[in-house]
């Protein structure tokens, strides 16, 4: 004969603490009152079944852990996208610049190309340097380039349809130029010199002796003075900027007569763009 069952036994004992639970769940914490013990004691046993089921869960599908943003790589690429920006607006504010300069130096017809330099050297002598801009953006024989403004830097010397090569002043290879200095910014005569690549990155060259006011003195030009390209060498771009005297000497065979060396103010291993003057062109271009 079997043994009889007991009235409470342990499936019927854990079948009415999960009942209890689950009305727990669902009641207003205000009305559980008396009965609130009864259900921490279910949570305390029915505690380390959940917690297996959870690891279970997690094992086969990992919960995405919630980790706070990096608030300083957010704000040091916020940094980096503002200097990116500096940089964009510096860039096209100088090609800006190097318009309105450029264009207020000559009152004959020019056109004005800028171009990028995309071949060149670091040779402060002034090697060859590559533009992408030829005959298919209007430059033709004649036109020279300047940078920053009104600043010489050099002679277009061969043209393709959408290439140019720019022979630098200080080129060795360069022609010898005539420029005139003033002696004060009130001075409109000025000091005429035949200067020539030095070799070295500089254009060096002596000097015509001439004599100002009454009392016939030497006109003499002052080292930081700046050096501009005159009429005799290239008309449509007289005025534009050579450099500054870095240097004057004496000349051995007459004292009077000055021998300075100038040095252009923007070296060839730092040009990235160009503007390219065309004279007999009007307007702008790119």
């Amino acid at each position: 004969m079997a043994a009889r069952t007991g009235l409470i036994t342990a499936n019927r004992l854990l079948a009415v603490m999960i009942g209890m639970a689950a009305v727990g769940a669902f009641t207003p914490a205000r009305l559980l009152g008396p009965i609130g013990h009864i259900a921490g004691v279910v949570e305390r046993l029915t505690a380390p079944i959940s917690a297996g089921s959870r690891a279970i869960a997690n094992a086969v599908m990992p919960a995405e852990t919630a980790e706070p943003p990096d608030t300083a790589a957010r704000i040091r690429e916020l940094e980096s996208l503002l200097r990116q920006r500096d940089l964009e607006i510096a860039d096209l504010t100088e090609r800006v610049a190097s318009f309105e300069a450029g264009a207020a130096v000559s009152s004959g017809a020019m056109r004005l190309v800028t171009a990028d330099v995309v071949a060149g050297s670091a040779d402060p002598r002034g090697s060859v340097l590559t533009i992408r801009a030829g005959t298919a953006d209007g430059i033709l024989p004649g036109s020279v380039a300047t940078v920053s403004g009104p600043n010489l830097l050099g002679y277009i010397e061969a043209i393709e349809p959408s290439l140019a090569r720019i022979l630098p002043l200080t080129d060795r290879n360069a022609p010898p130029i005539e420029v005139i200095v003033y002696s004060s910014s009130q001075d409109r005569v000025g000091v005429r010199f035949d200067v020539a690549p030095a070799g070295d990155g500089t254009l060096r060259g002596p000097g015509m002796f001439i004599t100002t006011g009454l009392d016939q003195q030497p006109a003499l030009v002052q080292v930081g003075a700046t050096a501009y390209l005159s009429e005799a060498s290239m008309k449509p771009h007289a005025g534009l900027e050579v450099g500054e005297i870095a240097a004057i000497d004496q000349d051995p065979e007459s004292p009077l007569r000055q021998i300075i060396t100038v040095r252009p103010r923007i070296s060839t291993a730092q040009v990235a763009s160009v503007v390219v003057r065309v004279p007999g062109a009007a307007g702008t271009d790119r």
